[in-house]
């Protein structure tokens, strides 16, 4: 039986990729083979980010379920069935109801308003959305989850070391830089990189050590998922 995947090895042509080869190998000419490069890569930027955008809002949250590394299988091998978590920045509570499936309690927490009034619309029995910041709590967790928040935070450092107060162990996600080898490249050129506008910086996996080690945790994994970095660490 043929994979869904599978094609055809004839592909249909297309009128438009002639044309832009031959323009390309004019402008080659013109303009060099690097200020070509550096076109194509701030082009595709562009229209990359502008491509997340529409798939997020036809997709929705199926979208942002695949784009997510982790899963309810990888999470519990690191959270207790009677864990109590806390989902910091939670948005609309998506993944906060899913882990309440495998644990005792959980709390998401998010700054805005709006977005946790539309998580409690579909709140469960052990789940509470809180709208402040995480400063703010002061009770204790057995596990925090940060999906994509540190690479939002200008002092990650101290922002991780202030969980020490709230949480025993941390779950981290955040964008791999490295997995795309052209946004490395646009890097090195000094070109647009980010994957979210309000990003004020992109992980590898040597600089997310450095900075969750720097905060006084000790890494327990550290693995490579999809397009992301996932690390499950624990009080030193």
């Amino acid at each position: 039986m043929n994979s869904p995947l599978e094609m055809p090895r004839e592909k249909p042509r297309s009128l438009l990729a002639p044309l832009f080869y031959r323009s390309t190998s004019l402008a080659r000419k013109i303009f060099g083979q690097k200020k070509v490069m550096r076109f194509f890569l701030n082009l595709t930027f562009i229209l990359d980010r502008i491509t997340v955008e529409r798939v997020a809002d036809v997709y929705g949250s199926e979208y942002f379920d695949a784009a997510h590394a982790v899963d309810l299988e990888l999470l519990q091998r690191w959270i207790a069935p009677d864990a109590k978590v806390i989902d910091v920045a939670c948005a609309r509570g998506h993944w906060t109801r899913e882990i309440a499936t495998i644990c005792a309690s959980v709390a998401g927490i998010d700054r805005d308003r709006q977005l946790i009034e539309i998580a409690r619309e579909n709140q469960t029995a052990n789940v509470r959305f809180i709208a402040g910041d995480i400063s703010e709590i002061t009770g204790s967790f057995d596990a925090a989850i940060l999906f994509h928040i540190i690479e939002h935070i200008n002092d990650p450092v101290e922002f991780l070391k202030n969980l020490h107060g709230i949480a025993k162990t941390i779950i981290i996600e955040v964008p791999n830089h490295e997995f795309d080898f052209i946004n490395v490249v646009r890097a090195r050129e000094g070109l647009p990189f980010y994957t979210d506008a309000d990003h004020v910086r992109e992980y590898t996996k040597d600089l997310l050590r450095e900075h969750i080690e720097s905060a006084g945790w000790r890494i327990v994994e550290l693995v490579n998922v999809k397009a992301s970095l996932v690390c499950f660490a624990k009080k030193l």
